[in-house]
């Protein structure tokens, strides 16, 4: 039987979001802030996770 929720994807905002990001250890955690820092994108970090507002998902996805 044909469902359309399951044979359709949801489509991601583009443009001006907020993208969480978990990373496993510390080492990661200091190599994404210094690339984050280079390219003047704009975050918080919470203990174990960033918040980056991102203009453009698909430049960011990218960039990582």
């Amino acid at each position: 039987m044909p469902c359309k929720r399951c044979e359709q994807l949801s489509t991601i905002p583009q443009n001006n979001i907020q993208t969480y990001i978990s990373l496993p250890t510390f080492h990661h955690e200091h190599v994404l802030s210094k690339l984050l820092k280079q390219e003047n994108f704009a975050y918080t970090f919470n203990t174990n996770h960033y918040i980056i507002d991102v203009q453009d998902f698909k430049a960011f996805v990218f960039f990582l």
